[in-house]
């Protein structure tokens, strides 16, 4: 798979069901449960995209993001918010200016593909 998509969601089920939909599209995933162990992941990994779940323990996963971004500068991937918060849809919400994009949880493949299309780079079928 030439597609690496770093997965950084706390919850079990949802970090099955996502890998799931990734695998179907093709895009290997890579599973980091804390904001620290994404941090780590990031400077080593070459990934194409990161799929950001905001709200686990320890760093949230905006504070995640501007990390990986001061880190990693130009060569950060572009970052995607997972979320279920209901003000993820307006885009004046403080996400939008700080994310690449968001995906509303539950994440359907549709939503996805599509996200995968528009920040990832990766040829998705």
């Amino acid at each position: 798979m030439s597609c690496r998509v770093l997965l950084v969601e706390d919850n079990k089920v949802n970090q099955k069901v996502v890998t799931l939909m990734l695998q179907k599209l093709g895009v290997e995933a890579v599973i980091a449960e804390r904001g620290e162990t994404a941090l780590e992941m990031a400077k080593e990994g070459n990934f194409n995209l990161i799929l950001m779940d905001l709200h686990m323990p320890g760093m949230h996963g905006l504070d995640c993001a501007e990390r990986i971004r001061g880190m990693l500068g130009d060569k950060a991937p572009p970052i995607v918010a997972i979320t279920a918060d209901i003000y993820n849809g307006h885009e004046d919400a403080p996400i939008h200016k700080r994310l690449n994009g968001v995906l509303t949880k539950p994440v359907n493949s549709d939503d996805l593909r599509h996200c995968l299309r528009e920040h990832s780079g990766c040829e998705i079928g």
